[in-house]
């Protein structure tokens, strides 16, 4: 009994440890997560307010990952009287989808500086560079606009994701007409894509 009594001793002690090193390492995973989606909601535009005032344009968006972290993105650059943006969705979810994230969101910036006349070529540079090494075969759902401020002619591509609602002044709904292109970040090299 005593043998049997000192057993169940050690191997409640043992549990106990085990418990306390899981519960340690939950807090520290839940901990980095918490992080690492603040620096993720810290990367997309929360206010517009550096957005040059032109003939009542506004734009307004809000992220709210389902995950502490995911791939949802969005953003809005402004460079030469054009406003560049993208609305997407990296595939997969949590640390991977949204590492995958921040780089699109960051080769789109680079994107826009170098073909800021086309939405097309903005798509094909960030298709291109983000198949580059892409081991892990994620890709990026995107509909990539740009909006000539001295024409008021909004050019767009529409890479595989859901196509945008339009709401007009009277209230009425409807799907903006556009071809659906592939994803990117799936070939390096492919035919130029289709626009709206």
């Amino acid at each position: 009994l005593r043998e049997s009594f000192a057993y169940m001793q050690e191997s409640l002690r043992k549990y106990i440890k085990e418990l306390t090193e899981t519960t340690d390492n939950n807090e520290r995973i839940k901990s980095e997560l918490a992080i690492a989606r603040k620096i993720q909601l810290d990367m997309i535009p929360k206010t517009f307010m550096h957005i040059p005032d032109y003939a009542g344009i506004e734009f307004y968006a809000t992220l709210l990952p389902a995950k502490e972290v995911g791939g949802d993105l969005y953003d809005i650059f402004v460079y030469q009287d054009k406003i560049c943006f993208i609305v997407g969705d990296v595939s997969g979810k949590g640390v991977p989808a949204a590492m995958y994230m921040a780089m699109t969101m960051r080769v789109f910036r680079i994107a826009c500086r170098h073909h800021i006349n086309s939405a097309e070529e903005i798509a094909e540079a960030l298709g291109r560079t983000m198949a580059e090494n892409n081991v892990s075969d994620m890709f990026i759902t995107a509909f990539i606009g740009v909006l000539d401020m001295k024409t008021h002619q909004l050019g767009y591509c529409n890479a595989g994701h859901n196509l945008p609602m339009l709401v007009s002044p009277s209230g009425k709904c409807s799907y903006l007409k556009s071809e659906t292109n592939i994803p990117l970040g799936i070939l390096e090299r492919f035919d130029k894509l289709r626009s709206g």
